[in-house]
């Protein structure tokens, strides 16, 4: 989360306690809750999609069907899409596959739907995402966004510069694994995960 902050991405509150030499705690802030305990109505994209566990892009659908809820319902249309977007690519960076329609959200303002902070958002060794990036691929690929970003109604040089900057913060990752003290093995396993887009763009 520290890492998708830096990307520039509207995150959940984090924060890391050491318990001891061998573990740690992250405590997240619940995003849903205001101040004086009084509830945000917070929904899943996958109930305001009207879609179903299991749906994803074997089942033809993606980050599309987010877009076009943002274009139908969302408050700050041109932020909420490139926040969108963002996430999309640094999903693909670090190789958070796991980003189903349940890990996605919307929070209901006074002035209508926006998406809720970024949230469960952790690498994996897979190449594929588990929704659409574009209209026919959940390749892993940065170069298959970046032609896909008319689709989500952005200007290829804003799309380059989301991606440019979301790159370029990736590469900082091994000295935040370090800093929280992530074992050298655990990184060599997922270093080919977050340098492979480094080379596709």
């Amino acid at each position: 989360h520290l890492l998708a902050k830096k990307a520039g991405i509207h995150a959940a509150e984090t924060k890391v306690i050491f318990t001891n030499d061998r573990y740690h705690t992250l405590l997240s802030r619940r995003f849903d809750r205001k101040g004086d305990g009084k509830r945000i109505h917070f929904t899943s994209a996958m109930t305001l999609l009207g879609l179903n566990d299991g749906d994803n892009a074997n089942t033809g659908h993606g980050y599309l069907d987010i877009v076009d809820f943002i274009l139908q319902n969302c408050t700050n249309v041109e932020d909420n899409l490139q926040e969108l977007y963002r996430r999309v690519a640094f999903n693909i960076c670090i190789g958070n596959t796991d980003d189903h329609f349940r890990n996605h959200g919307f929070l209901l303002t006074s002035k209508g739907w926006t998406l809720a902070p970024a949230y469960d958002m952790n690498p994996t060794l897979n190449e594929y995402q588990s929704l659409l990036i574009n209209s026919y691929t959940n390749k892993s690929d940065l170069n298959e966004l970046l032609n896909s970003c008319e689709e989500y109604m952005l200007q290829k040089h804003i799309a380059q510069q989301i991606i440019s900057e979301v790159l370029n913060t990736v590469k900082e990752w091994r000295a935040l694994a370090t800093k929280f003290g992530i074992a050298k093995s655990e990184q060599e396993r997922f270093s080919s995960v977050f340098n492979r887009q480094n080379l596709s763009i």
